[in-house]
This record gives C-alpha cells, structure tokens and sequence, in this order.
C-alpha cells in the first residue's frame, strides 16, 4: 500500500489575472548564499527573459528558477526575472543571511531556527512594543513578514493585502494597501450563530487566511507569500464570496510579479487536502528547504498527521504529502479539524521531528511510519501526552516547539494543554526521549493562580518560542484568540481580555512577583505585548491562528505581527 500522497496538480487560483513580462537579454546568474555568521556578497549579471503573457483562469503561468523563460501551460511562457545579487547577514544564531538568488528573509519560525534570516538580533531588546493599527477589520487571521516591493524595507501581508514598510505610529493602512488576489472581504465577528446554519459565524466568519509565509519559491529573488486557508469549512457561507475566497483545505503559493508591477499575482495550487489548524515551516529532510507541517484526510493512509514537500526543481508542481504518524480519527465525522502539531529537532541529528499530542515522531524524514516507542534502538515515536489528555478526537495543543529552554544542551518541548481552553506547559527533557511536564499557567481557579501566579488567559490558539531580547534564551510568545468559536459553543472565559504576552524564560526557579512557573527548574516573566486596547474596538489586540515573529524594521529587535478577528497590528520592539 502506498505511503505518499501524490501532489496536487497545479491549477488556477480562484481567479485569473494575466501575467506579463518585457525586455530581451540572457538570464542573469544567481547570487551566491551568505556563509555562515556574517555571509559575503555574491554577484549577478541582471538579465530579462523573452516577453510573454498567460492568462491564469486558464492556465499556470509558466516560472523560472534562474531567470530563464518558463514553460506555460494553456498559457504562454511567463517571462523570465532578472537575477539579484546575493548579499549575507548574520542570522540570529549565527546562520546565513541570504539564500541563492538574493533573496532575504525577514521572518523567524521557531519550528525553523536555523533558517537563514537577513537581520541579526541584537541583545537588549526591553519587551517592551510600539503598538502600530494597521486596520481594525477582519479580513484574516494570520500575517507574514517580507520584502514585497524589494525595496530593502520589510513590509506585511494579511489575507488578500499587502502593506510595504516602512511602520511608524500613525500608518494609513486603507492608503497604503496593494490587493495582491483574490479572496473575501470583511467577516462577522459578533460570536453569533449556533446550529450550523449561514447565520453561525462558525461558518460564516472564518477566513480564507490561517497561515501566511514568505518564502522565494522559484528562485528569482523576489519574495512570494504561500497561503493556507481554513481547514474545513466550505465557501457558501461566506459573506463575502466576490472575487472568490481560496478555497478551504488548499495552500497556493503566489507569484511577486516584481517591484512597480499591478498585476495580480498568479497563484500555483500546492495541494489541496491540508488540514489541521496550525501549520509551519521546517526542515525535515534537511536539504536547506522548508517542508509544512499539517495534516491530510484523504490521502493514503487516512488520517493521519505529517508534512507536505515541494519539488523544488519544479516549483509549479503540487506538493506531496508524506504521513509521519499512525491513523487518527478525524473528529466530527472526518473532518479537518484537528489541535497541536510542530516540527522541531527532539534528538538534535539535524532534522525536523514531527510533534503532535500524542508525542514526538524522530523518524519524519521516512517513507514508513516507525511506531517503535522510544527510548531504544531503532524506535520512532516517543509515546508522551502532549496536551491536557482529554480523549476528544479534536482536542489538542496550538502551535508546539522543541527548543532548550532550560539551557542544559537537549531539546525540551513547549505546547498548550488545549488551544480552545487552559494552560501552558514546558516539557523537559531529562533523559534522552524522556519528558517530565512543567506547567507555566493553568486555569483561572484561586487555586491556580495562587499556585502559577496572575497571568493566565484561555484559548492560546497560536504561539511562537524565539528569543525575542537577545539574550540567546528562548522565549514564549503567545495570546487569546477573541471569538475562535461563536459564544456558543462553550469556549471557557469566551469574552476574557485578549491578552497578549511575551514569556521571558529566566533560569531560576519561580521566586520573583509575577514569574510563572512554579515548581519548575526555571521561570517566565510575563511582559504584555498590547497593553491599550485599540480605540476603534475598546479592546485588545489577541491573536489569530499564526503570530509572525521577526523583523519588521531593521533596529535587530524582533518585532511581531498579530491578525486576528479584531484587526491587523504591527509592534515594534524596543
């Protein structure tokens, strides 16, 4: 029985937009990737291909990974990009700055940390943030951080829009936006509805946006932005379906026409059965490449949980599923929506590891599920309760992190207990393949918090764990999702204050007023990220189903984007 689930085959995205390209003269050269630490230059002879244009409602554009003309589908050939000189920076830990082909990263991912980022985090950040409203709408419920118009400046991307930087108090959001695809506009976000029906926003107010990554997908130097929609809720309860939402369960990948262009961007489907609630980036089979994490219904084997890898040879091709764990049943009778998955090196050999609930999966990068419980020879999958361990099929962490939390050289494991209701936990790794839970916050019982102390909220739907001040310790960020459900479906504390927070970890045990995590070798210093609400709303910011981490300007303070139901926000680190 076969293992893989074949790729998706490329189509249109939800609505067509012609592609066109100009000039003459041979490909330019990509750009050499910066070494490790401080990256030098590399060169490129700027070239432009033959002109061409394509129609996507038609056909895919035909893409080039070095600037040559591509071969189109029912459309003609795209026209070739110029090449871009590749330029290093230090990363955060050391790493490259640039990819081949020039391109550079502005974003972090904590299921990533060796990822190659332009701008080198700086120590003395003071967790402190100048809060930035972008919009006060909901459009999406996620963001990402990149260089869109190549410019040099970092700019954001949030559903069907994106805004170039520079970000300063003040920013006219409406002004500056650029409509880059198709997708829907404004969303309800009353926490109306119960039963199922158009009129319960558990349909009608779900986006066509749960995650958001910049990534240069065809090697041309530019940024594009892969977005992966809503899970599984279908299109006709959308209140506003025109031009067309991305359908749900898909990821597209969308082509940067290139600086000064208004054209749409054409979109190249990747696969379209990707479910799960969170996703993110990691590198697996550790080839330099990133693969997604998420889950898949329909593949074989069903239901089951793993990762989706691209053929980056052909970048217009779909992307291939590999499963990684047992079946699951999926909950509500098969459907997508499923808690608690991440990628992060458990053994340290240099490859991602999948962790979802049930544990930590060593042997991802594998064509056949190792059910061996760990430790031991030869094992695969490290048997350990990830979450609050309540039996629901649904029930799970947010986003979930291997990282050294406590500083003694293995990887530790960071995940809620459940992304819909209490807790935040740390799993220590005290033996190799051993974890003992650690709980930061819980409930909001007097026990609880007389025991972990004031912070604590519910529904921590999305997390990131970076060093977020330069001091080389990783920290938590993480907030309340408002109206992740409708009011009733029986949320815990569904109307609480949207918190916001950065956990800073401190190796020393829970003593000082206001560090969480008592009982545990090492503590957290909560520090608010949103501590005014917005004029607009009267409220907080939260989070949505993704928090982008990294640098928005280039001070070398990580900076955080937050879209959620209740607008889009930039704040800035000092």
């Amino acid at each position: 029985m076969a293992l893989n689930c074949a790729p998706a085959s490329p189509s249109a995205p939800p609505t067509g937009a012609a592609g066109n390209g100009s000039g003459s003269g041979s490909a330019g050269s990509s750009g050499t990737a910066g070494s490790t630490g401080q990256g030098a230059a590399g060169t490129s002879t700027t070239g432009e291909g033959t002109a061409g244009t394509s129609t996507t409602g038609q056909g895919t554009a035909g893409t080039t990974e070095q600037g040559t003309a591509g071969a189109g589908g029912p459309g003609t050939a795209g026209a070739g990009g110029p090449g871009a000189a590749g330029a290093g920076a230090g990363g955060a830990t050391g790493t490259a700055g640039t990819s081949a082909g020039g391109w550079k990263n502005y974003e972090y991912s904590g299921t990533w940390p060796n990822q190659p980022i332009a701008i080198k985090t700086v120590a003395g950040g003071k967790l402190t943030y100048t809060k930035i409203i972008i919009h006060s709408r909901f459009l999406a419920e996620s963001c990402s951080i990149g260089d869109y118009n190549n410019d040099g400046v970092p700019d954001i991307s949030s559903g069907r829009r994106w805004w170039p930087g520079p970000f300063t108090p003040g920013y006219n959001g409406a002004m500056m936006e650029h409509i880059y695809r198709g997708g829907h506009d404004d969303l309800p976000r009353s926490g109306a509805g119960s039963g199922g029906s158009c009129t319960d926003e558990i349909n009608s107010g779900v986006s066509d946006d749960w995650s958001d990554f910049p990534y240069d997908m065809d090697g041309d130097g530019l940024t594009d932005i892969i977005n992966i929609a809503n899970c599984d809720t279908p299109e006709n309860c959308n209140p506003s379906p025109k031009p067309a939402p991305q359908p749900h369960a898909t990821a597209y990948w969308y082509k940067n026409p290139g600086p000064g262009s208004t054209a749409m961007w054409t979109g190249t489907l990747m696969n379209s059965d990707v479910r799960l609630e969170q996703h993110g980036f990691g590198d697996v089979d550790g080839d330099g490449k990133p693969e997604i994490y998420g889950a898949c219904k329909n593949c074989t084997p069903a239901q089951t949980k793993g990762y989706y890898k691209g053929d980056w040879a052909h970048p217009t091709m779909g992307w291939t599923y590999v499963p990684v764990t047992t079946h699951y049943n999926f909950p509500f009778n098969g459907t997508g929506w499923l808690h608690g998955e991440g990628l992060g090196d458990i053994d340290k050999d240099g490859k991602a590891d999948l962790l979802e609930r049930g544990g930590a999966w060593i042997s991802a990068n594998s064509t056949t599920p190792n059910v061996t419980v760990c430790p031991g020879a030869g094992c695969g999958w490290v048997k350990t309760q990830l979450y609050d361990g309540d039996p629901g099929e649904n029930r799970g962490p947010s986003h979930m992190y291997a990282a050294d939390m406590d500083g003694d050289g293995d990887m530790d494991i960071v995940a809620t207990d459940w992304a819909h209701g209490w807790g935040l936990a740390w799993y220590e790794q005290t033996q190799p393949l051993t974890f003992v839970k650690h709980q930061i916050y819980a409930t909001n019982s007097t026990a609880d918090q007389t025991k972990y102390g004031s912070v604590f909220f519910s529904e921590g739907h999305a997390m990131q764990v970076m060093d977020m001040n330069g001091d080389g310790i990783p920290d938590i960020v993480i907030g309340k999702m408002r109206f992740a459900h409708p009011l009733s479906y029986g949320d815990p504390d569904p109307m609480g204050v949207p918190y916001s927070y950065v956990l800073e970890t401190k190796h020393t045990p829970a003593a000082a007023t206001g560090a969480l995590g008592a009982g545990g070798p090492i503590s957290f210093v909560p520090h608010e990220i949103d501590p005014v609400p917005d004029p607009a709303t009267g409220i907080k910011s939260g989070v949505g189903r993704q928090i982008a981490v990294g640098h928005i300007n280039t001070d070398g303070i990580p900076d955080i984007c937050v879209s959620s139901k209740l607008g889009l926000f930039v704040f800035l680190g000092q």
